[in-house]
């Protein structure tokens, strides 16, 4: 995570520490790599918002306690089913007025969203879930947030099918993934943003 970018290294950035540094893609099957790469970023840049696009939401309740422990780390809901009312245009919205266009901010991918018609390889397959559609959709509306980090879970390729659907599907969102960050430009540009914005208040 410290070590220098291709690009920009040496123009001021976003950091804590005044630099820019490359940002960072992590991919895996258990949920739990989010955490340490969360760590890490916010040892380089502070407070991080982290967006989780997860399927969780659509799966058999075990209990009140599910909602409560969302609610207690602060997660916004948004149920799968909302698709079906608000649509992807919705839930975009939703997603831009938790996040903002000024935050850092961390996209936390669960394959597992999608129905198991289109991702089976997953540890834990739910029905309800969405095509690959929707949630490209979603990612392509995100245009714009200052996404510094991400990553793609509950990929288990293992359980794949001869056609590799997760796998393909995995591999589309992570391309959606740089998409986004590749259009933002380097992410000394959020310093220049400000410097400019700040210039134009005086």
């Amino acid at each position: 995570m410290m070590r220098e970018s291709a690009t920009n290294t040496s123009v001021p950035g976003p950091s804590k520490k005044g630099k820019t540094f490359p940002r960072v893609i992590a991919m895996g099957g258990n949920h739990t790599i989010t955490l340490p790469v969360l760590r890490s970023m916010n040892r380089a840049y502070g407070p991080i918002t982290d967006t989780n696009i997860h399927a969780g939401i659509r799966t058999t309740l075990s209990g009140l306690s599910d909602h409560a422990n969302d609610g207690y780390c602060g997660f916004q809901i948004v149920e799968a089913r909302k698709i079906d009312t608000i649509g992807t245009a919705g839930i975009i919205k939703k997603i831009r007025d938790r996040v903002g266009t000024t935050n850092l901010v961390y996209l936390s991918i669960d394959i597992d969203t999608l129905n198991p018609a289109f991702a089976p390889a997953t540890g834990t397959p739910e029905t309800g879930g969405s095509s690959t559609r929707e949630p490209r959709t979603i990612m392509r509306g995100l245009e714009g947030i200052n996404l510094v980090a991400a990553d793609i879970v509950e990929v288990a390729p293992a359980y794949d099918t001869n056609a590799e659907l997760t796998t393909m599907a995995a591999a589309d969102t992570l391309y959606e993934v740089m998409t986004l960050m590749v259009k933002n430009g380097p992410l000394s540009e959020m310093v220049k943003k400000d410097t400019i914005e700040a210039k134009e208040l005086l």
